[in-house]
């Protein structure tokens, strides 16, 4: 009896510390995790053990922990600054070395041979940083370090190649506190890139980022009250939960009758708003505009593929005129005319969007060959108005300015819309040319253009100035100076609505 007794102690002894041995094993191949701050400070020392084969200094400890608690930092992002630091290049790790070196990092575990010959591979194929990129992109990139990162409370990140990823970290957690604020739930990898990109870019300020989730489809299924709609947006732009009397005055708002749109502008416009911003790196942006109901049609004149054949210069006429043309080029900026109309276009219908315009176009793309009836036939379809954005050229380079082409009283075809054309015309070219500083020529009323005659709703062809001449050329091919002439179209259609009606 008591060797059996004796027998059974043993065995439980041993089989305890086996699994000790074990739980203490894993914990050191792979160190463990923790949320909070102590689990940033461990995802700190870790990526110091791994990558730079160190214990962590306390300066560099304090300093990288701090940016991932005060969200300047996401995994992602201190991760890049590890493995593309000097001190880790100066490893001068083998292929094969990196290659485990990043299952460990970022998958937390040894590699498997299919995956590590495929990576070894690639790189093989790519040498130098492209290689380097690549691998890194892939790991940083996955799922398994998602996990690991939840794990230390510490937010991943996406890592975007095409974009100095130093800088993106700020911007990544703005993204992410939109998704978690407004959406309720973590960022999915192409939105967060898409929106990074778009704020890095200046594409867009943080104000049209934060509309874009709360007038997302997926934010209007939610289906929240008003009363749990002021609550978001107090924890999206103020930063903190609702005080009962100003989350009161706001409900008040919205039963008494203004709009959603109308109390979010209310926030944006906020001091603790403005410094949330300032404190991701981020322009705030003006407050969003009311919908105007109405629509504008823009097209972007010419393609780099033509319509083939004719078409009747008007409806029923008999005569014919080309389907399209190739258009000019830039004597000096060496830019094509279709590729200019399509970059002012696209700026145009982003600008003309944020003032509450719908927006359709007659292409989106240099691609797609499109005639000048269907051009017409696309506005007809609903548009207000159609603002037909091209680029002059003559042999003489003195010639310079715009011009507002629109019908005459007399037009043949459609001679209803001549009056709101010529205010159309007015309105355009009046406003851009102040805006610009471009020579103003004037309106011109003729009834030879084929896109024109067949346009059932006020219709200018608007030529924003010559590709022939040197000062006008290199001017529009400016991107800053293109802000200027977008700014002057949609101040032309902002007063051509406003005396409308």
């Amino acid at each position: 009896m008591k060797k059996t007794s004796l027998s059974k102690r043993i065995l439980s002894i041993l089989t305890a510390a086996v699994m000790l041995f074990t739980m203490t094993g894993a914990a050191s191949a792979e160190p463990s995790s923790q949320s909070g701050s102590d689990g940033v400070e461990g995802f700190v020392k870790r990526l110091y053990s791994i990558a730079l084969g160190r214990e962590a200094d306390p300066a560099g400890l304090n300093d990288w922990s701090s940016q991932l608690r005060d969200k300047r930092a996401t995994g992602v992002s201190v991760a890049y600054g590890f493995i593309f630091s000097p001190e880790y290049t100066n490893r001068e790790k083998t292929d094969e070395e990196s290659v485990e070196l990043m299952y460990r990092m970022f998958f937390g575990r040894e590699s498997d041979p299919t995956g590590k010959a495929y990576w070894l591979k690639m790189l093989s194929e790519n040498e130098g940083d492209a290689g380097r990129i690549k691998l890194f992109e892939g790991f940083a990139n996955s799922k398994e370090f998602r996990q690991i990162c939840d794990s230390y409370g510490v937010v991943r990140g996406v890592y975007i190649p095409t974009l100095e990823y130093k800088t993106t970290g700020k911007t990544e957690l703005f993204v992410n506190r939109l998704y978690e604020i407004v959406l309720g739930r973590g960022c999915d990898d192409t939105g967060m890139r898409d929106w990074t990109v778009k704020l890095i870019n200046k594409q867009i300020s943080g104000t049209e980022a934060a509309y874009g989730f709360f007038a997302s489809q997926e934010y209007l299924g939610r289906n929240r009250s008003d009363e749990e709609y002021v609550e978001d947006l107090y924890l999206a732009f103020l930063g903190r939960a609702s005080d009962a009397s100003g989350k009161a005055g706001w409900v008040e708002k919205l039963k008494n009758g203004d709009s959603r749109l109308s109390v979010f502008n209310g926030f944006q416009g906020s001091q603790e708003f403005l410094g949330i911003c300032s404190d991701y790196g981020i322009d705030r942006g003006d407050p969003i505009r009311e919908k105007t109901g109405k629509t504008v049609c823009i097209d972007p004149g010419h393609s780099s593929v033509i319509a083939p054949g004719y078409v009747p210069l008007g409806p029923g006429s008999s005569e014919q005129k080309l389907a399209d043309a190739s258009g000019t080029y830039g004597r000096w900026s060496g830019l094509k005319e279709y590729e200019l109309t399509m970059i002012v276009s696209n700026k145009l219908k982003t600008e003309l969007e944020s003032r509450g315009y719908e927006v359709i176009m007659t292409r989106y793309d240099n691609n797609t060959p499109v005639d000048c009836v269907t051009r017409a036939e696309i506005a007809n379809k609903g548009a207000d108005i159609m603002v037909r954005i091209h680029a002059d050229a003559l042999s003489s380079s003195s010639a310079n300015g715009a011009v507002a082409i629109c019908i005459s009283p007399s037009n043949p075809w459609n001679p209803q819309t001549y009056s709101g054309s010529r205010l159309l015309a007015d309105c355009l070219i009046g406003r851009y040319c102040s805006t610009t500083g471009i020579r103003n020529r004037g309106v011109s009323e003729q009834n030879d253009m084929t896109g024109n005659n067949w346009s059932k709703v006020p219709c200018v062809l608007f030529e924003m100035g010559f590709m022939t001449n040197q000062s006008d050329d290199l001017n529009m091919a400016d991107a800053s100076f293109q802000t200027k002439m977008v700014k002057g179209l949609a101040d032309g259609i902002d007063l051509y609505f406003e005396k409308a009606g």
